[in-house]
């Protein structure tokens, strides 16, 4: 039985006659104006795959009365509240998880990285602060990570280089085999400091790198000139320092906005020159120093020959009267 009631003005909350529909395997009650912060506790071991509560205005913690087979949970789009609940790690089978746009704070907690079959994360625009926790890497088929505009700290750990199952957009879920190429991360507006780890440069294909509106330092890896695909590299309003790497595929990753705000970069992709590749003053001191030589030697020449003429002269080689002939006949 698949029940989808999208895309209406149904408003409430979510009926408990729910519980009576035989072998309910979708549910989608998405787009609608469906309110409150109690929901029916479904069967745990119903045979219900696909959950979609989207764009509602429901209220509350995250609930958690879904069964164990479900496969796509999307909450995105409400104003629920509170922290990501533990029993998140029941779901063995989930596959999907979506909870951007709501009011979800507290950490980024570690049992997330228990999921090994998720593939598509979005906690994009809540209120967690915490750092990113180096277990994430353990979710080796993830496709889509989306933090962005939340309140994470700390550094990027250099573990996310490893996630190499991801793509960009839901077209994995109709097809059974999984890329290994990253498509797209971002982890923009959010609070992360410390380098930009090198290990990005093991994604080679990913096409969009997202990491504008943080606190990263430092410079940019040279590495990143390996990232073949890489066709938008935004680290804007950041406090990068430092040249912008250039060669290979950096040289077309040129758009100056995506630069933008790090005071202390410089680089052509937004022609400001850096003091290294100023012209320094000493080669034009060589130059006068060689023209100063040939002036010399066109002046010393005449002189000098003059001056030797003089000796010579004095020294009675041009005399008449020395007896020069004397000298010759007993030489």
């Amino acid at each position: 039985m698949l029940l989808m009631l999208s895309g209406n003005n149904f408003s409430g909350e979510v009926p408990k006659s729910i519980l009576n529909i035989h072998r309910l395997l979708l549910l989608d009650l998405s787009r609608n104006r469906l309110s409150g912060d109690t929901f029916p506790i479904l069967d745990p071991g119903a045979f219900l795959g696909y959950i979609d509560y989207s764009s509602n205005e429901f209220t509350g913690e995250i609930p958690t009365t879904f069964p164990q087979q479900t496969t796509l949970l999307s909450l995105s789009n409400n104003r629920f509240s509170g922290s990501l609940p533990k029993n998140l790690t029941n779901w063995t089978m989930l596959e999907h998880l979506d909870l951007h746009n709501n009011n979800i704070s507290g950490e980024l907690p570690h049992f997330l990285s228990e999921r090994p079959m998720l593939q598509i994360l979005s906690l994009r625009n809540n209120s967690l602060t915490s750092p990113i926790p180096k277990g994430i890497s353990k979710l080796s088929i993830l496709h889509i990570l989306d933090l962005s505009s939340n309140n994470l700290v700390g550094r990027i750990p250099s573990e996310i280089g490893q996630l190499m199952g991801m793509v960009n957009g839901l077209e994995i879920l109709s097809t059974s085999a999984f890329s290994h190429d990253i498509k797209l991360l971002n982890l923009a507006y959010n609070n992360l400091s410390g380098n930009i780890p090198s290990s990005f440069a093991n994604l080679e294909h990913v096409e969009t790198l997202d990491l504008s509106h943080n606190k990263l330092s430092g410079s940019i890896p040279e590495s990143l000139a390996k990232v073949h695909q890489s066709a938008v590299l935004d680290v804007s309003n950041n406090e990068l320092t430092s040249r912008i790497p250039v060669g290979d595929q950096m040289d077309t990753m040129n758009i100056p906005s995506y630069y933008a705000n790090n005071s202390g970069s410089c680089g052509i992709q937004i022609q400001k020159p850096c003091l290294k590749d100023e012209q320094p003053a000493k080669p034009i001191k060589e130059e006068k120093k060689q023209v100063f030589s040939w002036i010399g030697a066109g002046i010393g020449f005449p002189v000098g020959f003059v001056y030797t003429v003089l000796i010579v002269y004095m020294s009675g080689f041009f005399n008449p009267r020395t007896p020069w002939r004397r000298i010759i006949r007993r030489t």
